[in-house]
């Protein structure tokens, strides 16, 4: 999917660059128009710089064009921040936002580390599990299922309803 207006919306990949030159990709993992005014921000990294390190989750060049090689998602990097601190910054031209979301199939993999890795802050693991940004991951039609393979009750992950994997009413 293509984010040409280059909006800042769920699955944008923005890039950071820090005082020494280094580019820092992140990407939204939640809807900015929630309504605590939060969202999350997730970063990643070659995965020979976290060689043995969190392993939850691994992109690659399918991923997104700003992944060239193998790439660990940085949970432990994870930050909750102020949706409109991040717009102010986006309106400064402090980073760049890419023409291209992440991929469908890959956030939904990052979306599943959350509950693997052990390594997310807490106070972003509360945000996401609240307001209902972890999968489910027992209900049957639930994306969680095609990466978990479990079914019992009914589904209440919010993801699964913009998504529409699930097809349960909001």
């Amino acid at each position: 999917m293509s984010n040409h207006r280059r909006e800042f919306l769920l699955r944008a990949v923005f890039r950071l660059t820090d005082g020494s030159g280094g580019d820092h990709h992140y990407t939204l993992v939640t809807d900015p128009g929630h309504s605590s005014g939060n969202c999350v921000i997730l970063n990643w990294t070659t995965r020979k710089h976290l060689a043995r390190e969190d392993t939850s989750c691994i992109l690659n060049r399918l991923d997104h064009p700003a992944i060239t090689v193998e790439s660990l998602v940085h949970y432990n990097k994870a930050g909750l921040v102020s949706a409109a601190g991040l717009q102010k910054h986006i309106v400064a031209g402090l980073f760049g936002i890419s023409d291209v979301l992440l991929n469908e199939a890959a956030y939904k993999r990052v979306m599943l580390g959350f509950q693997v890795t052990k390594h997310v802050p807490p106070q972003v693991y509360e945000f996401l599990d609240g307001a209902g940004f972890l999968p489910c991951q027992n209900a049957p039609g639930c994306w969680a299922q095609e990466w978990q393979g479990e079914q019992t009750a009914a589904c209440s992950f919010a993801l699964c309803r913009p998504l529409g994997a699930c097809g349960n009413p909001a």
